[in-house]
């Protein structure tokens, strides 16, 4: 146990909390996962729209694109067509 005792101010519910460490700065486990989930999440959007840039080259290069293309490059179900 830490003798040191900080008042600090949540990343992410933004309230305050006794920091037991300097490197504190969520006040629960739950607080800390919350925020790892969401930076994780933004990650995968982030990683997606990198693997959709080539394939969208590629697209405006052809002319016609197939449903498959299609559902890829709109927001679009390949049952709309069927």
């Amino acid at each position: 146990m830490s003798l040191i005792r900080i008042k600090r101010k949540c990343k992410e519910c933004k309230e305050d909390f006794i920091a037991k460490t300097i490197s504190s700065v969520y006040c629960s486990r739950k607080c800390y996962l919350r925020n790892y989930k969401m930076i994780k999440k933004n990650e995968i959007k982030i990683i997606q729209k990198i693997k959709i840039v080539p394939l969208l080259k590629k697209f405006l290069l052809e002319v016609m694109l197939t449903i498959k293309e299609a559902t890829l490059l709109y927001p679009i179900f390949e049952t709309t067509y069927s």
